[in-house]
């Protein structure tokens, strides 16, 4: 599935896989799947909250003002890892050093927060 010069190309019909670093053929036959457990999975949520409705407002109610701090919290972090990560993104990709070990392998289990889902 690899041509051009070293091979480094995916020939037309295949995709370069990053976990494997080769080239994989694009198949289409259970391209259904992905989307029909997620709506199954939307569905079986929704009818819990459904079911739950009344205790959860009532939870609500109660500890409005708590759920609201914490919102407040899990936002600042959530924009500060982003941040973060897009420094040492781009640290990186103008030569810089990559950081020190415990720092870097935290940032590495922390990179869902740039939310790509689309990497180039």
């Amino acid at each position: 599935g690899s041509e051009g010069p070293l091979c480094s190309l995916c020939s037309s019909g295949y995709f370069l896989r990053d976990a494997s670093n080769a080239c994989t053929f694009c198949s289409a036959e259970n391209a259904w799947v992905g989307p029909l457990l997620v709506t199954i999975f939307l569905g079986i949520v929704i009818a819990i909250i459904y079911k739950l409705k009344d205790r959860l407002t009532r939870f609500y109610t109660t500890h409005e003002t708590t759920l609201a701090a914490m919102g407040q919290r899990f936002t600042a972090f959530f924009v500060t890892m982003q941040i973060i990560l897009l420094l040492k993104s781009n640290h990186e990709d103008v030569g810089g050093k990559s950081m020190p070990d415990p720092y870097m392998s935290f940032l590495q289990h922390m990179t869902f927060f740039t939310l790509d889902a689309v990497q180039f």
